[in-house]
């Protein structure tokens, strides 16, 4: 029996939850903790006559949130027809904005990414990690946006105020101008945690511009817990060489040390998704047409794209399953849409490519046609390796690892190609018979990069590190979503769309990375401090 000071602390609708709790677990045991707060939300919300009055579990909202920015269409359909109470669209939209984004680095949104790495539990050595930078263009446009009292203005140049400073000293005069791209910052650790966390508005920005974002943004994950050690970007040497005074990357093994604090180190490296591209793209405008661009040669033979033409069509009318049955006319005849795709460079460059050429090789009759097919077969051994080395999702767990060695005997091949070419040919046909010099630089960032990045986590951090993991795919993937999944097949968009597509990236999208883009939970809208004046829980 209860005391009368017992029941004044009784609250009627705790009590009533409670016993409709326990009669679902009586009657349905095996319902879901989250199946059972959803069917006692409903018969809440059921006993309100409007939605106002209703109080949603944060789970609800989480759950609510995560389909509304898959498919707003599908959400309405959903709670329209009487299948299920939601919450509304407006309280959603202010859960979903509560972290209001801008160009540079939002302390809000640090607070979101820090409280989430906590919520998720990520391990110790999940904040160390490297900072993933790429470009996207967007439309040339200017948005007013009106927010409480006041508006701003959105689509002009937008970076740090010394870059902006830099740039009025430059020219003289101090002018705005309308952005056509975006650059992107996210967080990836070496456990998978990823995140977002700045984004600035350029007119395709300068080395000197990265150089300064750069290291600003290093210096805000530093404040906010998380340790930055590496850096990957796309190919090119200006962006990369002004973070290195001595205007050689490779005199520290891709080593910098800030500008400001130089017990502070970052290793750089290029992507490797994007340098396989490159080598790819050298081969293709290798041969004897008259618009083919060059001629690589290796050991008087020659590395041409009619070779790959020709196994393809030998394959496909010979074999009635063939040999390497994922190579498509896409593959072979690329448009340039699609030579931007990994996959379509991967998979001409790797094991299953490297078997078929052999297999041709073997169907040629005589010792000149195999004889000319050698300098490919070795090309394509050693791009088989980056292949397989970068799409490997096993562990790197010492430095005695079989997939180093191989890593180590690939790139020396490229420069003894380089060195032989360059001792025998004169310049004029070194351009013809070596891949690009660009290309053959970002073979050297990237290799001494890596083995920098294995090197420290190996002997330092004491942790592992997973090859398939280090690239800008995630990147890319964001870029993705924020063309196609959240504005429609949208290709050219504004700022103002892309900057309020991020809370929809984050909440929508995993924040642990299993695979290099993939997997583990998505983000909740409550780690962040929200305004309870604003939104109701």
């Amino acid at each position: 029996m209860l005391l009368n000071s017992d029941k004044e602390n009784v609250n009627p609708a705790t009590q009533q939850k409670t016993n409709v709790t326990d009669q679902l677990r009586k009657i349905a045991p095996n319902l879901s903790e989250n199946q059972i707060l959803l069917i006692t939300s409903q018969i809440e919300s059921s006993s309100h006559n409007h939605s106002k009055g209703v109080r949603w579990p944060k789970e609800i909202i989480c759950m609510a949130l995560t389909i509304y920015n898959r498919n707003p269409s599908a959400y309405r359909d959903i709670t329209r027809n009487g299948w299920l109470n939601l919450p509304s669209e407006s309280l959603l939209y202010l859960y979903k904005n509560a972290v209001k984004q801008k160009p540079g680095i939002i302390p809000t949104m640090m607070a979101w990414m820090k409280n989430e790495a906590v919520r998720l539990r990520v391990e110790t050595e999940g904040y160390y990690g490297g900072v993933l930078l790429d470009e996207m263009s967007i439309q040339e446009d200017l948005q007013i946006v009106n927010h409480g009292n006041g508006t701003s203005l959105f689509g002009l140049v937008d970076c740090e105020p010394e870059v902006m400073l830099m740039h009025c000293s430059n020219e003289g005069k101090c002018e705005s101008k309308l952005a056509n791209h975006v650059m992107q910052y996210i967080f990836h650790g070496i456990t998978g945690f990823r995140w977002p966390f700045a984004n600035y508005p350029n007119a395709q920005a300068a080395p000197a511009d990265i150089f300064i974002t750069t290291w600003k943004c290093i210096d805000a994950l530093y404040e906010w817990g998380f340790k930055p050690i590496y850096l990957c970007m796309d190919g090119s040497s200006n962006k990369l060489k002004m973070h290195f005074p001595e205007n050689d990357p490779l005199l520290t093994k891709m080593v910098a040390s800030h500008y400001k604090n130089p017990l502070r180190k970052m290793i750089f490296i290029m992507d490797p998704c994007h340098l396989i591209k490159k080598i790819r793209n050298s081969v293709l405008s290798s041969g004897i047409k008259g618009h083919d661009q060059r001629l690589l040669s290796f050991e008087s033979c020659t590395i041409q794209w009619q070779m790959w033409i020709d196994a393809y069509n030998w394959d496909r009318n010979t074999h009635r399953f063939p040999i390497h049955n994922k190579l498509t006319q896409e593959h072979i005849f690329p448009n340039n849409a699609q030579k931007m795709r990994n996959k379509l460079a991967f998979e001409t460059l790797n094991v299953d490519m490297l078997h078929l050429m052999k297999m041709y090789r073997k169907s040629l009759s005589g010792k000149a046609g195999q004889q000319a097919l050698s300098a490919v077969i070795q090309f394509l051994e050693h791009s088989s390796t980056l292949v397989e080395f970068f799409t490997d999702q096993r562990p790197v767990k010492d430095m005695s690892d079989e997939r180093i060695m191989k890593l180590s005997i690939a790139y020396n091949w490229y420069k003894s190609w380089e060195k032989q070419v360059c001792q025998n040919d004169t310049i004029s046909k070194r351009y013809k018979s070596l891949l690009t010099m660009e290309t053959r630089e970002d073979v050297d960032f990237m290799y001494h990069g890596i083995m920098s990045l294995i090197t420290f986590c190996i002997e330092v951090l004491k942790t592992e590190v997973v090859p398939a993991r280090l690239n800008r795919d995630i990147i890319e993937n964001i870029f993705c979503q924020q063309r196609s999944l959240y504005h429609g097949p949208t290709t050219h968009q504004t700022y103002n769309s892309y900057r309020t597509g991020i809370n929809s990236v984050v909440l929508g999208q995993s924040l642990v990375s299993r695979k290099s883009n993939a997997g583990g939970n998505g983000a909740k809208p409550f780690s962040a401090e929200i305004p309870t004046k604003k939104l109701r829980i």
